[in-house]
């Protein structure tokens, strides 16, 4: 058994922007696990304004833990014993990637599909929502083309300059009034200013706002639902890692869920847990990363996310290069869920497009 690390930089078809940051590349840290039987491969990759972590502190942590990893990798149940490993300060990313390699491992060994050794039953077909920018001056086509690839959902970015905005998102209410609309803000507007653009947006079907404000704090919000009723998702709130997501579950509708973020399954599975107990639909979605993070959470999406909404998986166009091609496959707006293995690839491939950083033997 050998575990190597390798790290890789993706650019981005286009520059992607929010109220907050411009993305122009991603990039991270491949974990490849090889053993005589077959071989896993597990993704870190941070994100800018949500992890806590950056690719240089998650290549420290590698190099200080790797051969750590390798033993625990050789253990009747590595994903149990890496639980008490993250007791120690492991990136959030890197124990995504571990708890990758792991339950890959375990379920390989057991003769199980993940989805048999994490869930008691889960979605044969994931539905997933489509990704349209309101810049664009084609707007209507780019919905068309949404509908024609078998997107029922539509997710766009708002914040930026809210009146051309509306403009766009009233112009497709009015030509495809049966697509379901979902905003991101970014926490682009004040408590008094997001009132406004959701009086302005009430004629239309939107789904939820993730993030609407500035200052997210459970006065805010509770006022904010008061005055609309938009329904309200937390995403940086619940993916950064702060307790307050806890005092605003009574004033929203959803949790926006990135496992890169997040971490841990185990962490993951208690928020799941309490989304139960609370009555909130948890929405899985991509942290832009390549196609190994995006299968996994996939994976994890079809166990314990909402079965009657769609989930943000659909950004593998987005980067010029992929780490594999066409994982997950996409069809009809839809992954097909069942059994869906993890991604397989060689370390010849790998050290195509990564560079090794370093190895456990």
């Amino acid at each position: 058994m050998n575990l190597t690390a390798y790290t890789y930089r993706l650019p981005f078809s286009q520059s992607l922007k929010n109220s907050q940051h411009t993305y122009r590349y991603r990039e991270g840290i491949i974990l490849y696990l090889e053993t005589s039987e077959r071989s896993y491969v597990g993704e870190a990759a941070p994100l800018p304004g949500f992890s806590s972590e950056n690719l240089a502190d998650i290549k420290a942590q590698t190099k200080k833990h790797i051969k750590i990893w390798h033993s625990l990798m050789g253990h009747a149940q590595p994903f149990q014993l890496l639980q008490n490993h993250y007791q120690q300060p492991i990136a959030s990313s890197l124990q995504f990637a571990l708890d990758t390699l792991a339950s890959q491992l375990e379920a390989h060994r057991t003769g199980k599909s993940l989805q048999q050794l994490l869930f008691d039953q889960w979605n044969k077909k994931t539905p997933l929502n489509g990704l349209l920018s309101l810049s664009t001056n084609e707007v209507l086509s780019s919905v068309g083309k949404l509908k024609e690839e078998g997107f029922t959902t539509f997710k766009c970015k708002v914040g930026i300059n809210f009146e051309e905005e509306l403009t766009q998102l009233q112009k497709i209410g009015t030509h495809y009034p049966d697509f379901r609309i979902r905003l991101d803000a970014n926490r682009a507007w004040s408590l008094p200013e997001a009132a406004s653009c959701f009086e302005k947006l009430a004629n239309l079907d939107i789904e939820y706002c993730e993030e609407p404000l500035a200052k997210s704090t459970p006065e805010n919000y509770k006022e904010l639902a008061l005055q609309s009723s938009i329904p309200l998702a937390l995403d940086e709130s619940l993916n950064m890692h702060t307790k307050q997501w806890m005092e605003l579950l009574p004033h929203i509708s959803f949790l926006i869920v990135k496992p890169m973020v997040i971490g841990s399954f185990e962490r993951i599975k208690k928020i799941y847990e309490q989304s139960i107990r609370s009555e909130k639909k948890i929405i899985f979605t991509s942290s832009l990363e390549s196609s190994i993070g995006r299968t996994i959470t996939s994976i994890l999406a079809s166990g314990w996310g909402a079965k009657d909404h769609a989930h943000g998986l659909n950004t593998g166009n987005m980067l010029e290069q992929d780490i594999t091609a066409n994982q997950p496959m996409i069809f009809n707006g839809s992954i097909n869920s069942s059994d869906m293995d993890a991604v397989t690839v060689t370390n010849t491939h790998l050290e195509t497009i990564t560079t090794k950083i370093i190895s456990s033997t």
